[in-house]
């Protein structure tokens, strides 16, 4: 898949990381404010007061909910999305179930649209160790080829809110807490570690607190990328492919290869392990390969409940 045709996307976070509780702010907001014609608007003083934030957090916290999506688009405005129901609206209604930050580590790692940097950062350097200039020069140069106009300094704080989106004191400012420095929601992964103030560790491990469940949600989104959407999905694509699970999620190829046998048991068949000749393949039927959109929200639900 060539991601240059993707629409990369950069800016639009006012350099405010991601932090707890703003998706369900913004999706109760939108809830109550959405109508007929129109989506929720995220200006003025009405969503300054409610939400409790100033104007450039308005605009962050709109900018996260849509990259998300768990707010969608109508007419200008915002409304809660199908993702943003179920998640807020049913399976996680006080935002506090741990599965909700991983979901959101998908959603803006897997795909190029949504926060370019973040994708970068899983999907295109495999180094364990990464600095802030791998990072930098990797995007300047990705959007010189994408023809997408975009200074340094604008990918320069896009890493920095990216960085400081896993691990809040990534930073050369003072330490100090402040407001700014308030636990973003994707601190709790664990899944970026500091080595210094310029680079950081993101290795291949087991991620323990990643449920099944959600691994094969995110498992069935990446399939439904592939351009040949075949009933069959080989291992090296699943652990090595952009965007796919084990790019994304870091995880290493014992605890990858263990999710993927558990998934016989955990889908009652509908996604099965395979291995013959030394070729190992995910295989689907019934549901996952007829109605896939039903069956990623069957995984989610099980993640949740279980």
């Amino acid at each position: 898949m060539n991601y240059l045709n993707f629409a990369l996307h950069f800016s639009g976070h006012e350099t405010f990381p991601i932090r707890q509780l703003w998706l369900y702010k913004a999706y109760n907001y939108a809830l109550r404010h959405s109508n007929e014609e129109r989506g929720a608007s995220f200006g003025g003083d009405l969503a300054m007061i409610e939400l409790g934030v100033g104007k450039n957090m308005v605009s962050s916290i709109r900018f996260w909910a849509e990259a998300t999506n768990f707010l969608s688009n109508k007419n200008g405005g915002l409304e809660p999305s199908m993702l943003g129901k179920l998640i807020y609206g049913e399976l996680d209604p006080t935002s506090e179930n741990p599965n909700t930050p991983w979901l959101v580590h998908w959603q803006l790692a897997s795909q190029p649209h949504r926060s370019t940097v973040f994708w970068f950062l899983f999907n295109q350097l495999n180094s364990q160790y990464i600095s802030r200039n791998d990072i930098q020069e990797g995007l300047v140069s990705l959007a010189e080829k994408s023809g997408k106009k975009v200074s340094s300094q604008t990918i320069k704080r896009d890493v920095e809110v990216c960085l400081r989106s896993y691990v809040p004191f990534m930073t050369g400012r003072n330490k100090a807490v402040t407001e700014e420095f308030i636990e973003p929601l994707l601190s709790s992964l664990g899944i970026v570690n500091v080595v210094n103030k310029d680079v950081v560790e993101i290795p291949r491990t087991a991620r323990p607190t990643l449920s099944d469940g959600l691994f094969a949600y995110a498992l069935m989104d990446f399939w439904q990328t592939r351009l040949d959407n075949t009933s069959s999905l080989d291992y090296f694509q699943i652990a090595h492919a952009i965007g796919s699970p084990g790019k994304v999620f870091r995880l290493d190829e014992i605890s990858l290869t263990r999710r993927l046998e558990a998934l016989e048991t955990l889908t009652q068949g509908e996604l099965t392990w395979t291995e013959q000749s030394g070729i190992k393949t995910i295989l689907r039927r019934k549901s996952a390969l007829n109605q896939p959109e039903i069956f990623k929200t069957q995984m989610l639900r099980l993640a949740y409940q279980l």
